[in-house]
């Protein structure tokens, strides 16, 4: 008698199986029919911020190529959707190759708007151009910090500077946009699209990025421009970031010294400079940022102290302090959710620095003894780490270049 052979419960035979599939197969269509896939626009929006999802992934594991080929997948996904699932100008959407992937450095069409003899986008643009020129600023900052993370600091420069082009063309249409009525729509509506959808503004971080990268190429007065351009443009949350601040008087730093490399420049005297007493209001002006290529040391202080004061914890920038800094270090709240030690410990160190360069021995020694007192070096507030390390190290320096100074 032959045995059975025991299934699975829920899993039919190989004969049913077989005998189900030949039940079940339609009848071969024809050869000369072909079957059109549907294209939804719809499915390609929510195709688009998968692939955007998925290559914010592969950015932060640090596989930079698969990153690179899911953001122009997702850009291509997502004109396709504000095409209608139809292709536009011949069988390529926009110029782009089968593949996906941008031609002419990232550039698919050309990038001049259309506009009227007063400098205005025609209306024939319209919301459509809007968001294209959008979806663009986002695609090139997405592939400036891809290139930067790589290493590639001058080409993310360079798509830093194609991301602020396309969101200056999104600032310009809505600043030329006009009602049925002819005025202006309110401030509010120019951050939603027609159908309600949220629209953030994005300037302020890619103005962010961009001084960082600037920073990284030693470009410091771009570094500053940009940065102080976005901390007067988010005064809710870059002009509350420590770092932010402390970014801008690095950038003062640094063009300090590309200053001190110029055989032809002479500072002006210490003495009869105020620090404390400048004007805030012209912070981001263009007189500032000319102020900057000839005096910039007075702006770093200004920036760094500011920096000292946001990072202790215990000094928040309202409405009637924010255009004020006194010279004086705050005291450290480490229970506050804005302490920051690193920044601070690191403010501390570059303001030190600047009191020298500035001839102010005496204040320069005070801040090294708080930057080397046992309250800041504890392990148990942060651990030792070779940033820490460093930071002591110029500390001490400092510290014996403004006793020698003084006792002499």
């Amino acid at each position: 008698v032959g045995v059975k052979r025991a299934m699975f419960e829920g899993m039919p035979s190989k004969n049913a199986v077989q005998q189900q599939q030949q039940t079940s197969q339609p009848s071969n269509p024809p050869a000369n029919v072909k079957v059109k896939k549907k294209d939804t626009p719809s499915l390609q929006v929510r195709h688009e911020l998968v692939l955007s999802s998925k290559a914010n992934l592969e950015y932060l594991r640090g596989n930079t190529s698969k990153s690179l080929k899911l953001c122009a997948e997702a850009r291509l996904a997502g004109k396709k959707s504000r095409a209608g699932g139809h292709n536009i100008e011949g069988e390529k959407i926009h110029g782009d190759d089968d593949t996906g992937e941008p031609k002419e450095n990232g550039f698919s069409r050309d990038t001049t708007a259309d506009e009227d003899e007063d400098g205005k986008l025609s209306s024939g643009d319209g919301e459509a151009q809007m968001a294209d020129d959008y979806d663009e600023a986002i695609y090139y900052n997405n592939l400036a910090l891809l290139h930067q993370s790589a290493g590639k600091i001058h080409l993310a420069l360079h798509y830093y500077s194609y991301a602020l082009s396309y969101i200056e063309r999104v600032k310009l249409h809505d600043k030329n946009s006009l009602t049925a009525d002819g005025h202006s729509p309110p401030i509010n509506d120019h951050y939603f699209w027609s159908d309600g959808v949220a629209r953030p503004d994005i300037s302020a971080d890619i103005l962010h990025n961009t001084s960082i990268c600037a920073f990284q190429a030693q470009a410091f007065n771009k570094a500053y421009e940009c940065m102080a351009r976005c901390v007067k443009m988010s005064l809710t949350v870059f002009d509350k970031r420590a770092r932010s601040w402390l970014r801008l008087g690095q950038s003062c730093i640094g063009i300090y010294t590309n200053l001190q490399q110029n055989l032809e420049w002479k500072r002006e005297p210490a003495e009869g400079r105020n620090v404390t007493g400048l004007d805030s209001n012209d912070f981001g002006s263009e007189e500032d940022f000319n102020n900057i290529s000839t005096n910039p040391l007075e702006r770093a202080s200004f920036c760094l102290y500011r920096a000292l004061h946001l990072s202790s914890g215990n000094f928040g920038l309202d409405a009637d302090t924010r255009n004020t800094i006194y010279e004086v270090i705050p005291s450290l709240k480490v229970g506050s959710t804005s302490f920051d030690m690193d920044c601070f410990k690191t403010a501390l160190v570059s303001m030190a620095y600047v009191k020298l360069q500035l001839k102010d021995r005496i204040g320069a020694l005070e801040i090294c003894q708080l930057a080397l007192s046992p309250e800041l070096n504890s392990g148990d507030k942060v651990p030792a780490t070779a940033t820490s390390l460093r930071l002591r190290e110029m500390a001490e320096m400092y510290s014996r270049e403004a006793t020698i100074h003084t006792d002499g």
